[in-house]
Formats: structure tokens, sequence, C-alpha cells
């Protein structure tokens, strides 16, 4: 990955990093270019970005011998991390085998997103992308059955309770997948019938991206991924939706880049264009460039400098990545000051890739929030109810958890 970055979409075009963000990227970009910094890291500040941006691992992969540039005791740390990070994964993969397996005996087709076949896939090993949970993908009309199957394994739903046909009812047309736990595992599953919840971001109609999938071939159980160019370009829109608040996000497409063939970026991009969602492939692109160095093709650079909107989005993006750790657990002024920019931020992403409808999708799904039903729910009969409570649930919920996170912090 030692690329020098283009230059008309070089750092200094108003994209500055923070001092640790920067270290993490020239640990991935440029580890043969490492300076010896003994004692100037500050192991717990390092280890916090590190595993914010779930990056541990890889970083540890790519730095390789240049790990002797670090003090004794961040080497130490880092080394226990990474080992501890790997059984963790590989419980994880162990996981998603399983259930791979069950669903296939019982007839439900189930894609892996993300996750350990994206590592395996890109990365070579399972073990280098970090994943805090298993992302799967079963069409509609199986989502109880698989729903069911992993109740019987252990798995019950997140913070949410669906009690009533209304509150199922909304919440499908609203959301896209259970988020499930097994406490005895330790492993969530996200379990999709839709990409997105938003159909402002949907790609391709389910049957079309059906059509397509690859096959990998594990021990022999036949375990369904998205084709090569339905991958990246959920990919380009996951982490558009989320700002890129993570940079191992960014990371997967600067291994997909290099791992596929040299027309790959101009091909998706064109794909892009005709699904018109070329802003958010531009953006993740050119996030690629300015973090990890990378060299792109004259007429995708021509089209991040065309497009001001791409530009602006990705300065929102790096003051997210910058300000990640920013959020601290007690309130005060600076946390107020990075919420409240945040928030405009978030806003302002979804104008850009969605425009007003995005803008309204978002601010309906406010109303729309099942950890509120968890709280108090008003009965099918009355449901339009909870629409009007929804704010004043909110408010609670906020309160209610910035005084557990103040009270957790004065105990420690």
């Amino acid at each position: 990955m030692d690329k020098s970055t283009h230059p008309s979409i070089a750092r200094s075009d108003g994209f500055s990093l923070s001092p640790i963000v920067e270290l993490v990227s020239n640990c991935n970009s440029q580890p043969n270019q490492i300076k010896e910094i003994g004692n100037d890291v500050e192991s717990e500040v390092f280890f916090t970005a590190l595993e914010s941006h779930r990056l541990l691992n890889v970083t540890h992969h790519n730095i390789g011998k240049n790990i002797a540039y670090f003090s004794s005791p961040v080497q130490t740390i880092w080394n226990q991390k990474y080992t501890a990070n790997k059984y963790r994964i590989l419980s994880h993969v162990g996981e998603l085998y399983a259930v791979l397996g069950i669903f296939s005996k019982h007839n439900i087709e189930a894609i892996s997103l993300k996750g350990p076949m994206l590592s395996l896939r890109y990365y070579d090993d399972y073990t280098l992308r970090e994943c805090n949970d298993l992302d799967i993908l079963v069409r509609l009309s199986d989502v109880e059955q698989a729903f069911q199957l992993l109740k019987n394994r252990g798995y019950e739903l997140s913070e949410i309770a669906l009690k009533t046909p209304k509150q199922i009812e909304i919440y499908f047309q609203n959301y896209h997948h259970y988020c499930l736990y097994n406490a005895e595992r330790g492993i969530q599953i996200e379990l999709h019938w839709q990409l997105f919840s938003s159909q402002n971001y949907s790609i391709y109609e389910k049957s079309e991206y059906w059509s397509r999938t690859e096959i990998i071939k594990i021990a022999g159980l036949n375990v369904l991924v998205l084709s090569k160019y339905d991958n990246f370009l959920y990919l380009c829109i996951h982490g558009g939706t989320h700002q890129w608040n993570r940079m191992f996000w960014v990371y997967d497409i600067v291994r997909i880049i290099f791992a596929e063939e040299k027309k790959f970026v101009e091909n998706v991009y064109q794909i892009a264009i005709d699904q018109k969602r070329e802003r958010f492939v531009l953006q993740a692109l050119h996030l690629a460039a300015i973090l990890f160095k990378i060299i792109l093709p004259d007429v995708i650079v021509e089209a991040i400098k065309s497009d001001k909107s791409v530009q602006k989005l990705s300065r929102i993006a790096i003051y997210n990545l910058n300000t990640l750790s920013d959020v601290s657990p007690s309130f005060n002024l600076n946390t107020l000051s990075v919420s409240v920019k945040k928030i405009f931020n978030h806003y302002t992403s979804v104008y850009y890739l969605g425009g007003i409808s995005g803008i309204l999708y978002h601010v309906r799904k406010t109303f729309i929030n099942p950890s509120f039903w968890h709280i108090y729910s008003f009965g099918d009969q009355y449901f339009v109810l909870n629409y009007l409570a929804a704010p004043f649930m909110g408010v609670y919920l906020s309160l209610k958890n910035t005084y557990t996170k103040t009270f957790k912090n004065h105990e420690k």
C-alpha cells in the first residue's frame, strides 16, 4: 500500500487529519516510512483509536517488523490485543459457519454480508478484518423461519420488543434487519431482509442482486456473497449512510481496489451512475485517496473535483473520524458542541446523498423508534399516539443515557 497520493486530491486541499488519525493512516499506507517514535505515542489514545476504527489487527499485520518503532509497552499491549482479537474473530467465523449450515439444512438461502467473508475475500485472512456482529441476508419470505431458528440457538432480540401486530408491521416497513444477541456466545447477529432500511438507498431490486450472488466454498458449505460490483456499491452506500465515521470501512474500499482488476473502479463508477448513486462511490474513493494515499483514475478525480457536494461530504467524514472519541461520557460544553455538530453533519450528509426525500425519511424515523415501545407503547387501536409521544420518549432516553454514562464515569 506504499503509494503516493494523487496531487489533485492531496490532504493540503483542506482535509486535515488529527495526529492520531494521521498515525493510524500512515501505519496502513506507508508503514516503511514511519520514523522511530518511542514514547511519543500515548498507548491509551493510540489503542482507543485503533479499536474505535476497528483497525487494530490489520494495522498490526501491516506494520510488521516496524512495530519495533513503538515503545516496548505499546508493543506488548498491541501483541496481546491482537491475539485476543484473533480468537474473538475466529469464534464469530465458527458461529457464522454453524448458523449458515442450519439455514441450509432448512432450505433457507442466506447471503453473508461484510464480516468474515469480506475478510477472507479481500484480506486473505479471517482475523485481519474486525467485526462486532454477523450480518446475514435472507429473503423476506424466510425471515420468520430464520428468526425462529436463531431463537432456538439461544438468540434474543436486542433492546427492542415487538409485541403487537401493528408494531411488527411498522417495524418491517421502516427497518431492514433484526438485531439478535446470544449472551452465552457473546455474539450479535443482524438478520437482514433487505440491504437498507431506506428505499432511497436501494441499489437494485432484491431479485436482481440475488441472481448475481457468488459462492465461496468453505469446508463443504456453499456460502453466498454479493457479486463483486454489488458488494462494492453496498459497502459505499453503507459507509455513506454512516458518514464513514470508522476508518475500517474506508480501508475495505482500499483492499478491494487493490485486489480487483485495473478497470474495476471505472466500471463500478459507471454502474453507480446508472443507479444514480455515484456520490456514494465518489465519496468512498475520495476518502480512500485522502486517508490511504491511493491513486485514482483521472475520470474519478475529475468527477470529484467537479462535484462540490462530494468534497463537502468528505469533509464531514474527516471531521467525524477526527472526533470519533471526542464525545465524553460526562456532559460538558465540548461534548455538547461536538454532538450538535455531528447531528448537523448527519442531516447535511443525508441531504447531499438523498435529497429532501432522504431528510424526510430520517425525520420520520425519529418518530418510529422501537426503543420507545420497549418503555411504553399505546395499544394498536391508539397506535397513532405513539408518534405524538415519541419526542418526549426521546428526551427521556437521552437524559437517562447521559445520567447513566456520567454515573459510571464517576464510579471509575
